[in-house]
């Protein structure tokens, strides 16, 4: 068996990963040498500002023979992941090694992507970030169990369980709307805060009238869709952290802490009135939808 490959292609070498900003990998799965026993490879990441690498099993024991873990594109570059012998003297010996290589979003017309647990925006970033580059946040869409790409044409009925948001362009007024442009506003409005599903980026309930609906967080966007939805409709992008969805993106931070609402606003006081253009397109059937919003 290869020292690197795919889970579900394991008889495959794998010596490369080519990732694109907020792209997740399949499951990549790493295994010492056979005749290797008690020997610590820890996997050595050169760059971790080009790419995440999260483990999916916990770490049991230096004489561990196998690893499973996940890669995420960060940051354009390139990048090698190694696994290095570790604690015999005067040994540099090297059980595999797998470059990884990340690009920016081609999506060149569109804003943002949403790939599954991140949701990249790559273009048309307020003024006073845009030397920051892409500003990658953590996303999640559909309700547990069903947050798979493939289970994106299951909608919602009644309060039961949804899918992920399906795969097409939808656009947004990234401008406030004039009825919740406040929080005090939104309370004021009580019950009409949630059920108001005009265009614009909106401010609901804090305290006042009502509590933080858990559901939807303290401020959503209304997403119209630019193709088909297999029937589905009244998407959102949201803030609430309960890791799921009922179709909706449910959005929170950048890796460093940067929260996506407060950009949008600031995006929407340098720009004045404009519309943002998302493409949700998964990587692959299986990609989960399932990012790191749940707080």
């Amino acid at each position: 068996m290869p020292a690197f490959c795919f889970e579900d292609a394991q008889s495959q070498p794998l010596t490369e990963i080519p990732l694109m900003i907020g792209e997740r990998s399949c499951t990549v799965l790493w295994k010492g040498a056979p005749d290797e026993e008690g020997v610590l490879a820890p996997l050595m990441l050169w760059d971790p500002a080009i790419a995440l690498v999260e483990e999916l099993d916990a770490f049991v024991s230096p004489s561990v023979k196998q690893r499973r873990f996940l890669v995420t594109g960060r940051k354009a570059g390139a990048t090698e992941l190694r696994a290095v012998e570790f604690g015999r003297k005067d040994s540099s010996r090297q059980f595999g090694a797998l470059s990884i290589r990340v690009r920016p979003p081609q999506e060149t017309d569109v804003d943002m992507v949403y790939r599954g647990t991140f949701l990249v925006w790559h273009r048309s970033l307020p003024k006073s970030l845009a030397a920051a580059g892409p500003l990658m946040f953590a996303a999640t869409s559909g309700t547990q169990g069903l947050q798979v790409a493939d289970r994106q044409k299951e909608g919602q009925k009644e309060d039961g369980p949804a899918g992920p948001l399906p795969e097409t362009k939808y656009v947004f007024v990234a401008r406030l709307d004039a009825a919740q442009n406040s929080v005090e506003a939104a309370n004021k409005r009580g019950q009409q805060a949630i059920d108001n599903h005009e265009r614009g980026i909106q401010f609901l309930r804090i305290g006042g009238n009502g509590p933080v609906d858990t559901n939807w967080g303290t401020m959503r966007v209304r997403l119209e869709p630019l193709g088909p939805t297999y029937g589905r409709d009244g998407f959102f992008l949201h803030n609430s952290h309960k890791g799921f969805s009922h179709g909706c993106i449910e959005i929170g931070r950048t890796l460093d802490g940067r929260d996506f609402f407060d950009t949008l606003l600031l995006y929407a006081h340098e720009q004045g009135k404009a519309n943002l253009v998302v493409q949700v397109k998964y990587p692959y059937p299986k990609m989960s939808t399932r990012g790191d919003t749940l707080r």
